[in-house]
């Protein structure tokens, strides 16, 4: 009994050992240490993600990394940056995540931010620079935009306190009236300004990285 039970304790930490080893082996860019096996699992934020980002921003440079379970997740902290990959070397870096809770379970794998890189990314692309890529695409907004952008002014000179629910309202209003033709009128109460409120919440902590387990353990 004895002997089995180290058995399985040296079989354990050697393979502990081996799986940190061929972590160190990524040549990943600079992150926080993690821990054999789990990586940064207790390091990833639950909340305000962009919080933690940018503090490791801060200490290891506008490219850093962390793993969760093996699975490597590269921050970047800097526009110049993020621009240069994504825009530039858009072949090599524009593929996205598998993400089975927002895309399989929630229902939004096939929405613009999650769409695997291919013939549907590039078609959601195209069409969306159409009718937003170029200044003359855009130009057909301006007077909407500043028609809302006037009234968010004017509803935090009269109550500046509540200046982050006004921001709410605006975007808001500026993306309901823009892709789907949808006049809010500023009002904070509209149905569908909470229905898209709530929808960008919860798509906010679903796709939050580290934040369920089966993004990290797919069954496949």
């Amino acid at each position: 009994m004895i002997t089995q039970t180290l058995l399985v304790a040296t079989t354990f930490f050697t393979t502990l050992y081996i799986f940190h080893r061929l972590r160190n082996k990524q040549k990943l860019p600079p992150g926080p240490p993690g821990w054999p096996l789990i990586g940064n699992l207790l390091d990833m934020p639950r909340e305000t993600t962009w919080k933690t980002f940018t503090e490791w921003g801060q200490k290891y440079g506008p490219i850093s990394s962390a793993t969760v379970f093996g699975q490597p997740i590269i921050i970047l902290n800097s526009a110049d940056v993020a621009l240069a990959m994504l825009s530039g070397k858009s072949e090599i870096y524009s593929d996205r995540p598998t993400l089975p809770m927002a895309g399989e379970l929630v229902g939004w794998k096939n929405t613009m931010p999650l769409v695997r890189y291919g013939d549907t990314s590039r078609k959601y692309r195209k069409l969306f620079h159409q009718l937003f890529g170029t200044h003359a695409a855009a130009q057909v907004f301006h007077d909407f935009e500043k028609a809302s952008l006037r009234k968010f002014l004017q509803n935090v000179l009269e109550t500046p306190g509540d200046f982050v629910p006004h921001l709410k309202t605006h975007i808001g209003t500026v993306t309901l009236g823009m892709v789907y033709g949808y006049d809010v009128g500023g009002r904070r109460d509209d149905p569908f300004m909470h229905l898209l409120d709530h929808g960008m919440e919860q798509f906010a902590v679903v796709t939050a990285p580290g934040g369920f387990l089966v993004d990290l353990l797919p069954s496949r």
